[in-house]
């Protein structure tokens, strides 16, 4: 069975976006840096775990 998970709202999604935009340009601040490994993380361990 397979599910598609998606950000609740909008603004989340935009988060995501802007987070992972500013990491691949290398102009993330110390502190975004930090959510956007948590945030991946949790992505990565939910797939890990959780993908059945």
């Amino acid at each position: 069975m397979n599910f598609l998970i998606r950000m609740g709202i909008p603004e989340m999604e935009e988060l995501w976006n802007d987070l992972q935009a500013k990491h691949r340009n290398g102009t993330i601040s110390k502190k975004e840096e930090e959510l956007y490994k948590k945030w991946g993380k949790a992505y990565n361990y939910r797939n890990r775990y959780h993908s059945e």
